[in-house]
């Protein structure tokens, strides 16, 4: 049974980049979904989410879409840096499932 990870990336500095790709999801592949949830303080509350790979059903993504505070947004599995408008910290809850033993992360 698949595995579910949860946690939380906390950003220190305004309108920082976060979320580089793990080695495995370099390799993408179909069946992997990961959910953010965006905490962000100071300025607009709003940011950016970058997504260049594969959804869940293996099409393919490379695209930017503006997020704001408290909102979801799924995640391709590849390369999803996040970051916030000027004054903006940004940070988010994730929350994956671990299908094959190789997309541990933690």
């Amino acid at each position: 049974a698949p595995m579910m990870r949860l946690g939380i990336t906390k950003h220190c500095g305004l309108g920082t980049w976060s979320s580089l790709p793990h080695d495995f999801e370099l390799n993408t592949e179909p069946d992997f979904e990961e959910v953010f949830f965006y905490l962000i303080e100071g300025g607009p509350k709003r940011g950016f989410q970058v997504g260049r790979g594969v959804w869940h059903d293996n099409s393919e993504v490379d695209g930017v879409w503006p997020i704001k505070d408290r909102t979801f947004s799924t995640v391709p599995m590849g390369y999803h840096p996040v970051v916030g408008e000027p004054h903006a910290n940004v940070s988010y809850i994730w929350v994956y499932l671990v299908k094959k033993p190789h997309w541990e992360k933690i």
